[in-house]
């Protein structure tokens, strides 16, 4: 691997594989080392700024015939940096932005479970699935505090309570799977979002960061000449930084990793009988509120969750002759919709030229892909699903702002949370052999810069559906079509 060192910029994985069996994982990427004492992404404009050279090859993790006989990479931590959420104390800084983890957890269970019989079908299967390693450990937190009790307490029509009772027992029979055609990955995944950004916003932004803000201005404004003007600074610095605070902490990622040691009680015992005593920075509170008990926080966002649906299941896709033939969800019942029928992908073509739209792929006339998409899936679609209710603007915005879901659009043929990655670009599978390497693969568009040929956009619908075409699908969105079927035998 002599030629992966002159790899300098960009950290690229290498994997390799030959017809011997041997395997290897190579990442590269020239990493600087920095004057001891000095952090990465904080500004210091000494000398000591400069680096002061790159670390050895020798030291970049890499892999050559793991014991177990695979290799599993999918952006996440390979080496342990961020476990303690502090990436910055190691011997040498390689990175911070690294996946959950989850995805990496569920190839490689998938493969332990079929690894008597790996084969191109098998990891066909493995690369595409859409199984939530995520959805498990929230769901088993989620249903510690809210039971048929707590929804019978909800001031809400009897409507709005079958739907939510009708929900959550889906939940707790689900597989898992955040599959295009199912009703539960469309619960889960709101229910998931608006109760880590409920924990965000209401609890951090609007409640702790204000507090602490007026602290330690008032603290640091004491004794000088600027002691008088603490509540107006206050005022003018609070809303940009909030907004901003909310930005980052709100990011899946940083929320998810910050919040669930907290809900999961990680972090000391959650919904405490008293909470006399407990410091104003306790994670707890920061999170959760002065109770210390996420309860509010999902009820809240199941609630949000049943009003969403009930609304929009009865919006008109259709009409013919003044009557609706086709509803958002199937027949207009809130209890037929799933998930592809809100989230969906459009390919825009590259160039901005006169009636681009005419080269932009569809599936049978609908400009949005819908697929199975979730949150840390090895499949790798993501998609956002929550908002502020108003624009932010001052102090009175920030205390008054809510979250709500984005709503679904005509213009956007009715998707409302967009697939805010595209999954995964491009896939290989690859089988070396002693005659050579067979390779398959389906890419998200074809010839890029030439609209007028025939294989410009003719592998989007099998990249957006090959995990639905795999497992048989017929019916619903991504359904093998008709003409491709195998025929049945006479």
């Amino acid at each position: 691997m002599t030629q992966v060192k002159f790899f300098q910029v960009g950290t690229q994985n290498f994997i390799l594989a030959d017809t011997k069996g041997n395997i290897g994982y190579f990442p590269h990427v020239e990493v600087p080392i920095r004057a001891q004492g000095v952090k990465p992404y904080i500004p210091n404009l000494s000398d000591r700024l400069f680096w002061v050279g790159f670390l050895n090859p020798d030291f970049i993790p890499r892999a050559i015939n793991p014991t177990s006989g695979y290799i599993v990479t999918a952006n996440n931590d390979i080496i342990g940096t961020s476990f303690d959420n502090d990436p910055l104390n190691e011997r040498f800084y390689i990175g911070t932005f690294f996946d959950f983890g989850f995805r990496a957890k569920n190839i490689s269970s998938l493969i332990e479970k079929n690894k008597q019989n790996i084969d191109k079908i098998t990891v066909a299967h493995i690369i595409n699935s859409a199984e939530s390693e995520l959805a498990k450990l929230f769901l088993d937190v989620l249903f510690k505090f809210i039971s048929e009790e707590d929804i019978q307490t909800i001031s809400e029509s009897e409507e709005k309570k079958e739907f939510i009772k009708f929900m959550l027992e889906k939940l707790r029979n689900w597989n898992f799977q955040n599959d295009v055609n199912s009703s539960e990955p469309l619960y889960y995944e709101m229910i998931m979002r608006m109760s880590f950004a409920s924990f965000a916003w209401e609890n951090f932004t609007k409640r702790f960061f204000p507090a602490r803000l007026s602290e330690i201005l008032t603290s640091i404004l004491r004794g000088t000449k600027f002691e008088g003007d603490a509540k107006t600074i206050y005022e003018v610095v609070l809303v940009p930084l909030s907004t901003a605070l909310f930005s980052l902490i709100s990011d899946n990622q940083v929320i998810i990793r910050s919040a669930f040691p907290v809900i999961s009680g990680e972090k000391g015992e959650v919904c405490p009988k008293g909470t006399a005593g407990v410091s104003k920075i306790d994670m707890r509170k920061i999170y959760l509120g002065d109770d210390l008990c996420p309860k509010d926080e999902f009820l809240k966002a199941v609630s949000k969750t049943a009003d969403f649906l009930i609304q929009n299941a009865k919006k008109c896709k259709r009409e013919l002759e003044g009557n609706c033939v086709e509803f958002i969800c199937r027949e207009g019942d809130p209890r037929n919709c799933v998930l592809g029928d809100f989230v969906g992908k459009k390919f825009d073509y590259f160039m901005d030229i006169p009636q681009k739209e005419l080269f932009e792929p569809t599936y049978y006339g609908s400009k949005y892909f819908r697929k199975s998409a979730g949150t840390g899936l090895a499949y790798a679609a993501s998609f956002e699903s929550v908002k502020l209710s108003g624009e932010v603007k001052t102090k009175e915005d920030l205390f008054s702002t809510s979250l709500d879901f984005k709503e679904p659009s005509e213009d956007k043929e009715f998707v409302s949370f967009e697939l805010s990655s595209d999954g995964q670009t491009l896939k290989y599978i690859c089988e070396a052999k002693p005659t050579g390497t067979e390779i398959w693969f389906a890419i998200p568009g074809g010839v890029a810069d030439d609209p007028t040929s025939p294989y410009f956009a003719n592998m989007v619908t099998n990249w957006a559906c090959q995990r639905e075409w795999l497992m048989g699908v017929t019916e619903g969105y991504c359904a093998i079509p008709k003409e491709i079927l195998p025929k049945k035998p006479e």
